[in-house]
């Protein structure tokens, strides 16, 4: 018979501590904003840009073929999402798989954004193809020219 509450006792608690860490797992995902579906994001009207316009804040959009002489490429798109997002760029040239630069870019917000991803120093002529992502679910892909 103690042997049984005992085993009891046990299950008890064991599912009041599940509980009691679900409900903090809860809580915490709901003060930091993080509570809310973020399959809802996607990238529209994205490509390579100068600028972000001062007056109504849209990107000055630019041709893919980049001159060898520039040290960076302005990525820019319009974020449409519940929530602000961390975007991670990986560059690849010309047809390899291996990368040749990741970069994370965190806090990106709901409109229009622009992101500066450097080119390599050395050997910049080519093509690039760069992948945005979110987590692991490709967002937007560019490709560009460097002459």
């Amino acid at each position: 018979m103690r042997r049984i509450r005992t085993a009891e006792a046990i299950l008890v608690g064991t599912l009041i501590l599940i509980a009691v860490c679900m409900l903090a797992i809860l809580i915490s995902t709901y003060i930091n904003d993080r509570w809310r579906f973020i399959n809802d994001m996607k990238i529209q009207e994205y490509g390579i840009c100068e600028r972000l316009d001062d007056t109504t804040n849209k990107p000055v959009w630019t041709d893919d073929i980049i001159p060898s002489s520039y040290s960076s490429v302005n990525v820019c798109g319009l974020l449409v999402s519940s929530i602000p997002i961390e975007l991670s760029a990986v560059v690849y040239k010309d047809t390899t798989q291996k990368p040749v630069l990741h970069r994370s870019y965190p806090s990106i917000d709901n409109g229009y954004f622009i992101i500066a991803i450097p080119l390599p120093k050395d050997n910049r002529a080519g093509s690039y193809f760069i992948d945005l992502y979110f987590q692991r679910e490709v967002l937007a892909k560019l490709s560009i020219t460097v002459e």
